[in-house]
């Protein structure tokens, strides 16, 4: 591999890191390995540094996400030298898609990222519908000539579960690993399984109202699922393309014009 380069997208949950070939002109950049950790740990170095270990200079990267605090931070935490200090994404000028809507300084880099990454997949002439769950979980529209029309933001998984734990003062604490490995039958016989119902089945409804909304206008879009969730949700959301790491991948597109 030519000309590494390592990109971080620092979420409000999560920090991934990919190592991208940056002589890779593919449809969308795919990258060679993945490192994900929970965003309040320290970063792990060790996947990092076997990375890079066979190169002689050190490795440029760049960062971005839909936390600007934890760029920052992880910018000024680093210390490794066989990886250059990132580069930041802070300018929304250098994404190179049309956005169709009110405030378009304020949209989210990384639904921005998730929509240049979308173009890059989907067919001529026809529209995308990009849903992520992370934190939150957003449902995004391209329309068939590219332009970033605007979407729908609710409460993901984890923050739904949290909210419940936090504001009431008899329900649990459910985590991820539950959904994942316990029943999410409709009919909970118990609080956990009655809040597992709640969180899978109405995450799931509530993504297939709004897409259906959405789908009116463009009705043969292609639909790509990507985010933390995504592998939780795709067994009922089998007719959307799992895409994981969507902006992460959107993002690498960025890298020339980053480092100039």
């Amino acid at each position: 591999m030519e000309s590494p380069l390592i990109v971080f997208d620092v979420g409000n949950s999560r920090l991934k890191a990919g190592l991208f070939d940056r002589a890779d002109d593919s449809r969308l950049p795919d990258f060679h390995a993945c490192h994900t950790q929970d965003v309040s740990q320290p970063l792990d170095t060790t996947s990092l540094l076997k990375w890079v270990q066979e190169f002689e200079k050190p490795v440029q990267s760049i960062a971005t996400g839909s936390s600007p605090s934890g760029v920052e931070t992880l910018i000024l935490d680093w210390s490794l030298k066989s990886i250059a200090v990132p580069v930041a994404l802070r300018d929304r000028d250098l994404l190179r898609i049309e956005k169709n809507v009110e405030f378009p300084e304020k949209v989210g880099i990384d639904r921005l990222l998730n929509a240049m990454a979308a173009n890059r997949l989907r067919p001529e002439g026809q529209a995308a519908l990009v849903v992520d769950s992370g934190t939150a979980t957003t449902i995004d529209l391209v329309d068939e000539k590219g332009v970033f029309q605007g979407g729908a933001i609710l409460p993901g998984l984890r923050l739904s579960a949290t909210a419940l734990h936090h504001y009431t003062q008899l329900l649990p604490q459910i985590g991820l690993d539950e959904l994942h490995s316990e029943s999410k039958g409709p009919v909970g016989k118990e609080t956990r399984e009655a809040i597992r119902s709640g969180l899978y089945w109405g995450q799931i409804g509530a993504i297939r109202e709004l897409t259906n909304r959405m789908l009116k206008e463009f009705p043969n879009a292609t639909r790509l699922l990507t985010g933390g969730g995504a592998f939780l949700l795709a067994d009922e959301l089998n007719d959307y393309e799992l895409t994981p790491n969507l902006s992460l991948r959107g993002f690498a597109l960025l890298a020339e014009e980053l480092l100039e």
